[in-house]
């Protein structure tokens, strides 16, 4: 897990993480709420997530990491936003960067929320929805 810069008043190069494409050091993830479900037959998964997030300082975007997911749909406030997809680096996936209405400031906080749908079984490891229930 990244270290939260919710405790420390300046970033330092020790609060680097490497393994995520995130803008973590700008905008911290205080809740999330994943709302998903899987179509065994189809091998699809497909949902969405909630996320309150607090700027730590201000900030035009944020990016978050995703791996194999068809963004659907992503807004801020109820109101639908522009996105994209950074471009694939190996296992870590490409961050989704999610542009905001307007500049917030460091404090402030955003509900961010996107649907999404993975049809690519084999990314999830999802094949079997017995493999994954003790009988």
């Amino acid at each position: 897990m990244s270290f939260s810069t919710a405790f420390a008043s300046e970033a330092t190069q020790y609060d680097e993480d490497r393994a995520t494409l995130s803008n973590y050091q700008e905008v911290r993830t205080d809740h999330i709420d994943l709302d998903w479900s899987i179509d065994w037959k189809k091998q699809v998964i497909h949902g969405g997530a909630q996320l309150r997030m607090t700027a730590t300082k201000d900030l035009k975007t944020v990016v978050l990491d995703s791996s194999h997911l068809d963004i659907q749909k992503v807004s801020v406030n109820d109101a639908e936003v522009k996105w994209s997809h950074g471009e694939r680096i190996g296992a870590m996936g490409e961050g989704l960067t999610i542009e905001l209405q307007d500049q917030i400031k460091s404090g402030q906080v955003r509900r961010v929320a996107y649907e999404w749908k993975n049809d690519q079984a084999n990314h999830t490891g999802i094949h079997d929805q017995d493999l994954l229930f003790y009988h």
